[in-house]
């Protein structure tokens, strides 16, 4: 857990804890060097050596789309292991779903359209980017009502999200589910491929739902 005040890499300064997902804890921090809000999310200790973050974090600052937040830093703090990236302002779309609002079908249509863009996006990168946990919870809608998608459990080309068990069975694709029980149960798991159909899959629900 990061403290209220502290100051990491002699940057980013801890304001708040803002959430809490399957593979990190997000703290809202200020970045003095920049000036601005961050955030700040710090890798479960269980992930840290199942996880490529020095990899994937690289991409991820190459990444540069209007409904991503940027990625800024990756910090390895002794057996710690933070990533660091825009504030998003705004809230998540399962806030919505869960105050009980009646979204209009335009909005809808909008963030969806959206959303394919930038699945498009990620899914056309070398290797492609398959972000593999599209839920209400990953979808912030930003204060002018535009959407950002967030907390990437990422995989490079049909790869291995075996191991990253923060998914939510309710928005999984069928062969993610699959392959995480037998990941979980020691068993193979190998020949069952993930691919830009499980994002496809998840957005599908998440629209639905």
């Amino acid at each position: 857990m990061l403290k209220q005040g502290e100051i990491l890499s002699g940057r980013y300064q801890s304001m708040e804890k803002i959430g809490q997902g399957g593979t990190g804890i997000v703290y809202k921090a200020y970045d003095h060097n920049l000036q601005k809000y961050v955030v700040v999310k710090k890798i479960k200790d269980n992930f840290v050596d199942s996880l490529n973050n020095r990899m994937e974090v690289d991409i991820l600052k190459r990444l540069h789309h209007p409904y991503l937040p940027q990625v800024y830093d990756f910090l390895v703090l002794g057996h710690q292991v933070f990533t660091v990236m825009d504030f998003v302002r705004g809230k998540e779309l399962q806030w919505y779903i869960s105050h009980g609002y009646v979204i209009d079908e335009k909005k809808i249509r909008k963030w969806g359209e959206q959303l394919l863009e930038v699945l498009d996006y990620l899914h056309s990168q070398v290797p492609p980017i398959i972000h593999g946990d599209i839920k209400p919870a990953n979808i912030m809608v930003t204060d002018d009502q535009n959407i950002c998608l967030i907390d990437f459990n990422i995989s490079l080309g049909e790869g291995d999200l075996s191991l990253i068990y923060g998914i939510s069975e309710a928005y999984a694709a069928p062969e993610q589910i699959r392959k995480m029980t037998l990941a979980k149960a020691g068993q193979v798991h190998q020949m069952i491929r993930l691919d830009q159909r499980t994002d496809i899959y998840s957005l599908g629900k998440t629209l639905y739902v």
